[in-house]
């Protein structure tokens, strides 16, 4: 048999095929009108891609090929008549985006007027008229001179936003400013701008102490309109003096600050200039006097002074540079002197063991003051308990080295702290903060887990919750009747009794029921010690 082989070719087709297309109408008059023969450039990451020109309709297109990859892409339209240029973004978000850009030219428009003499309205020419977008320091559109007669004009100039800033300056006259012109489509907008002749501010600095010692090597600043405005200028003073000249009258008004080291910083508000006038504005600084911080940090409850807290001074914010610290006395009393006055201003933060850390924020010092700034601490509080085994009744065993847990809030919550029972079954929390959230304590034992939950602290005081598990583990010995508690530790028998008016006799037997000791507890006394060295065991008797 005759075996016939072929070889085959196989084409891979693209996953997707870039189709993504631009296209839109340009018109005037509002979008009533179609304008053929606009211009309309393709521009992708500020590179003009490609061009092309509207048709007798206004219509017009870019493909696949001249759109590319995905992005923001603009379309600017323009026009050879007295249409404003105008751009119009759009984004292409795949290889289907087929997207319509539609673009409105306005007509182009025109600023006019006359520059005169704000005294008796004669016309200035040869004056420089500058024109900007944005604002009196924005985008320079244009600048012309006026004619003899004052007039200048600005033709053929976009129309719509951002509006329009006239700038006027001429030898001998203060700058005029004619702001926020909004130029309509096709509009002609006219006006007067009056340029005023220029004032003066000038004065002297001296001593506030004596109105009279003149300050040398002063920074004086002007600022038009409030204390925080743009500086218009600013010099050094001379021999005590200062003087701002060629400023432009009327509103808003000045600001003038003085400020030197060693001195308050002064300044004279709402300084009036008039056309053609010279103000006089003098300034008086007062040196500056080292002030002082005292107050007392005491507990709460209670209201008693803490000693030996410490307290510490910080500027401008709770967490900058240490600048001083200090312990209080046994009243609890603190002081800072030498403090230097004014802003910004201080943060002090007191603290003391046993109480929660407070701030006083914000702290303002005038000069040469003397501010007082007080402390209550909230006392912090104490969990403590005992884990006792129950094998039978009235016997039990502390059980020691057991792990114990805290928690704020739940006992699903981060475990706060954690520590060890004692050789007596007693672990303790201190430090804790009593506020809207409880506590849960749980303890890890050989004989069990268990989970006290919901404990509520009080400031400066101790919450008490024991634990007793079943069944017994092997330590000390604790026997429990009527309020007595018998601990055995090591080779010593520990008696703890209630309070009693009455003297008390405790006899303690062996296992035999021979004697062993017998000691007396005195009325009012709670506590015995009393040698615990049995091989098999004890027995006692209180009478």
């Amino acid at each position: 048999m005759k075996k016939t082989y072929g070889l085959f070719g196989l084409a891979l087709l693209p996953a997707s095929i870039w189709a993504a297309t631009i296209s839109g109408t340009i018109t005037t008059n509002g979008g009533s009108t179609q304008l053929s023969g606009a211009k309309v450039v393709l521009i992708a990451s500020s590179v003009r891609v490609d061009s092309t020109v509207t048709d007798s309709v206004g219509h017009y297109a870019f493909d696949s090929a001249q759109v590319g990859a995905t992005g923001t892409k603009t379309i600017e339209a323009s026009h050879a008549g007295a249409y404003n240029t105008t751009t119009a973004n759009t984004n292409i978000n795949n290889a289907n985006t087929n997207a319509t850009v539609n673009i409105d030219l306005g007509f182009r428009g025109s600023i006019s007027g006359t520059i005169r003499r704000a005294s008796d309205s004669a016309v200035i020419g040869n004056a420089l008229v500058v024109l900007r977008r944005s604002s009196a320091t924005g985008t320079f559109i244009d600048s012309v001179r006026s004619d003899s007669l004052g007039a200048f004009t600005f033709a053929n100039i976009s129309s719509g936003t951002p509006n329009y800033w006239v700038i006027a300056t001429a030898t001998g006259y203060a700058t005029g400013t004619f702001a926020n012109i909004s130029l309509p489509s096709g509009g002609a907008v006219s006006f007067t701008l009056y340029l005023p002749f220029p004032g003066s501010i000038s004065g002297t600095i001296r001593s506030a102490a004596d109105s009279v010692t003149p300050i040398n090597g002063v920074l004086v600043q002007l600022r038009r309109g409030s204390a925080t405005g743009t500086v218009v200028d600013s010099v050094p003073s001379a021999s005590g003096s200062y003087s701002f000249t060629n400023l432009v009258p009327g509103a808003p008004n000045y600001w003038v600050t003085a400020s030197v080291t060693g001195y308050v910083s002064t300044t004279n508000a709402n300084v009036v200039v008039t056309s053609g006038g010279a103000t006089t504005s003098n300034l008086y600084l007062a040196p500056i006097v080292a002030a002082t911080i005292s107050g007392t940090v005491t507990g709460s409850p209670g209201g008693a002074g803490i000693a030996n807290a410490l307290v510490v001074l910080r500027r401008s914010s709770a967490t900058s540079t240490i600048l001083d610290s200090v312990r209080t006395n046994g009243a609890g009393s603190y002081s800072f002197s030498g403090v230097a006055p004014l802003t910004p201003n201080y943060w002090i933060t007191a603290s003391a063991n046993g109480f929660i850390s407070a701030t006083n924020n914000n702290v303002a010092v005038p000069n040469g003051g003397a501010v007082t700034s007080n402390f209550s601490l909230t006392a912090l509080a104490t969990i403590t308990g005992l884990l006792i085994n129950d094998p039978v009744p009235e016997i039990a065993t502390a059980i020691r080295g057991a792990l114990v847990t805290l928690q704020h809030g739940s006992d699903v919550a981060p475990i706060l702290d954690s520590v060890r029972s004692d050789s007596l079954g007693r672990y303790t929390f201190r430090n804790l903060v009593s506020d809207t959230l409880n506590y849960w304590v749980t303890a890890y034992t050989n004989v069990g887990t268990a989970t006290h939950g919901d404990l509520l602290v009080t400031s400066g005081g101790t919450t008490v919750s024991d634990f007793d598990f079943v069944p017994a583990g092997v330590n000390s010995m604790v026997f429990k009747s009527s309020g007595i508690r018998f601990v055995r530790s090591g080779d010593r028998l520990i008696l703890n009794l209630g309070v009693s008016s009455v003297a008390r006799t405790v006899e303690v037997y062996g296992m035999n029921g021979s004697l062993h000791t017998r000691i007396s507890v005195k009325a009012g006394e709670t506590q015995a010690v009393v040698p615990a060295t049995f091989a098999n065991g004890f027995m006692f008797r209180v009478k």
